[in-house]
């Protein structure tokens, strides 16, 4: 590849939600859960949309950066 696709930043706000019945939807950047529920010990999940044609996508190598992740995170991709 010789013209490298320039990155997508992916800061600001994200769709939240804890994994549990009746858990409110909030937008917040990714970061740590403890000061939203310093007690709750499960899963929770970040969405975001984003939308790219098909001329960005052409024979290209893709790389998603996520930081600094503690324990598990798991990727869905046109989920």
């Amino acid at each position: 590849m010789t013209d490298p696709l320039a990155a997508i930043p992916l800061d600001g706000d994200w769709t939240f939600r804890f994994d549990r019945a009746g858990a409110p939807v909030a937008a917040r950047p990714l970061g740590s859960w403890t000061i939203m529920d310093s007690s709750y010990s499960g899963s929770a999940w970040y969405e975001r949309e984003i939308v790219l044609d098909s001329a960005a996508l052409a024979a290209r190598r893709w790389t998603l950066d996520l930081g600094a992740v503690h324990d598990v995170a798991e990727i869905v991709i046109n989920g």
